[in-house]
């Protein structure tokens, strides 16, 4: 008896399902999963970014004078890394410079004064420095700035202090 190919079935012709590459799975699991923690560190420093810039409104309470005493060259003795404050704006905005021993890039630095405090916000963005951050209090009876770096390169926290360099 005689079949048309069309009516004919062979149980081992597996042409017409697509091929399954077992490894394509838990790649895709992990490109969906990286995905996700891309986006949720991007939100993260979004929501601190829009904070951070938000520090300098508080500083109505400081006058420039007050800024003017972060003004020139901060050792952090326990590294040899140097914060050089340049000049202070009225509105808080520095201008700063940050050696490790070579020039590492400020993307932004400010001054703020809360409850008669003088801060200092300093982000760094450089090669090996993906938005880490200070957040320091100005000292005055000790002449230092002291506070916390925060390493977000591997996620970790450092008190730190910076003494005036002379």
């Amino acid at each position: 008896m005689y079949m048309s190919k069309k009516h004919k079935t062979n149980r081992n012709d597996r042409s017409a399902a697509p091929p399954v590459n077992k490894r394509s799975a838990p790649i895709a699991v992990g490109i969906v999963l990286l995905v996700v923690a891309v986006s949720c560190f991007v939100l993260w420093w979004w929501k601190f970014s829009v904070k951070a810039i938000g520090q300098p409104a508080n500083i109505a309470t400081a006058t420039k004078s007050d800024f003017e005493k972060l003004k020139g060259k901060w050792l952090r003795p326990d590294g040899g890394y140097v914060l050089e404050v340049k000049q202070v704006a009225a509105d808080g905005r520095i201008d700063a410079a940050y050696l490790n021993p070579m020039p590492i890039n400020v993307s932004q630095a400010a001054a703020s004064s809360q409850a008669g405090q003088i801060k200092v916000f300093v982000e760094l963005r450089d090669r090996l420095y993906p938005g880490s951050y200070y957040t320091l209090t100005y000292d005055a009876g000790k002449d230092q700035l002291a506070g916390v770096y925060h390493h977000l390169g591997i996620g970790q926290r450092f008190d730190v202090i910076f003494v005036r360099m002379r």
